[in-house]
C-alpha cells in the first residue's frame, strides 16, 4: 500500500494482496486520516473508516508488527540495474501474508473493541 502511496498506479494497487485493498464505499465515509490504510486488518480499517475521529490511528500504526524471523538486511536488496532497493521475494511473500501482522497488546488500552479480532503479540 505504501508503494501506492507514493505512486499510484494500476500496477501498484493490483500488487497489493487482497486485504489490503482499500474498501469499495470507503469513498463515501467522511474524511479520514491516510494512515488508516496502512491497518493491515480489513474489519479494523472498516471500524477505522466509519469512525475516523473516535480512535487514535497515528498510536496505532506505531503497535503494529511484522514476524519476520531474518536479519534485517534479508528484507531488501540492492538492484544494480534498477539503481534502487528493491524488497526480497522472501520479504514480499512474509508480508503479503496477513497471519505474519501483529499488533502491541497496548491497542486494546485504546481500543478495547478489538479484543479477540485481531493477533495481539507484544511489538519487538
Amino acid at each position: 500500500m505504501v508503494r501506492y502511496l507514493i505512486w499510484p498506479s494500476v500496477e501498484n494497487m493490483n500488487a497489493n494482496p487482497d486485504w489490503l485493498m482499500p474498501a469499495v464505499n470507503k469513498q463515501e465515509s467522511a474524511p479520514y486520516d491516510i494512515l488508516i490504510d496502512l491497518i493491515p486488518w480489513p474489519q479494523v480499517r472498516r471500524l477505522l473508516y466509519q469512525n475516523p475521529q473516535e480512535y487514535p490511528v497515528v498510536q496505532m500504526v506505531g503497535l503494529v508488527g511484522l514476524k519476520w524471523p531474518y536479519a534485517d538486511d534479508a528484507c531488501h536488496f540492492w538492484d544494480i540495474e534498477a539503481g534502487y532497493t528493491r524488497m526480497t521475494p522472501l520479504f514480499e511473500t512474509t508480508i503479503s501474508d496477513l497471519n505474519n501482522w501483529t499488533i502491541d497488546p497496548k491497542i486494546l488500552e485504546l481500543i478495547p473493541q478489538l479484543e479477540g479480532h485481531i493477533p495481539v503479540k507484544p511489538v519487538a
